[in-house]
C-alpha cells in the first residue's frame, strides 16, 4: 500500500535520523526556535506537518493517532528511499492490528 507522504521539510545531513511531530495545534514551524541550535553536522532533522495543520491543513483523513503515526512511517520511508527499509520503522508507536 503507498502511503501519502505529508508536507516535511529535511535540515542537516548527520547520520544520525530525528523525526519531529509538532503539538496539538501547531505545526512544524513550531521548531524553528531550535533550529539554530541543532547539530546538522551529526544529525539529520525531518520536520511534518500533521493532517489539518500546516502545509497538510487541506488534507482528507481520519485524523486519529494511528494515521499521525503511519504518515510519520510513509516520510521515513520516502526519505530512506524504500519502504519499510528506514530506521524509524521499528521504533515508531503502533498499535497491533
Amino acid at each position: 500500500m503507498t502511503r501519502q507522504v505529508i508536507p516535511h521539510d529535511v535540515m542537516g545531513t548527520g547520520s544520525e535520523q530525528a523525526l519531529l511531530l509538532h503539538n496539538w495545534f501547531g505545526d512544524r514551524s513550531s521548531f524553528d526556535p531550535m533550529r539554530e541550535y541543532s547539530n546538522g553536522d551529526a544529525f539529520s532533522y525531518a520536520f511534518l506537518d500533521c493532517r489539518g495543520y500546516g502545509e497538510a491543513i487541506d488534507a482528507d483523513g481520519a485524523f486519529t493517532m494511528d494515521e499521525v503515526a503511519g504518515d510519520a512511517l510513509a516520510v521515513a520511508d520516502h526519505l530512506a528511499g524504500s519502504p519499510s527499509r528506514s530506521s524509524a520503522t521499528p521504533r515508531a508507536p503502533m498499535r497491533p492490528d
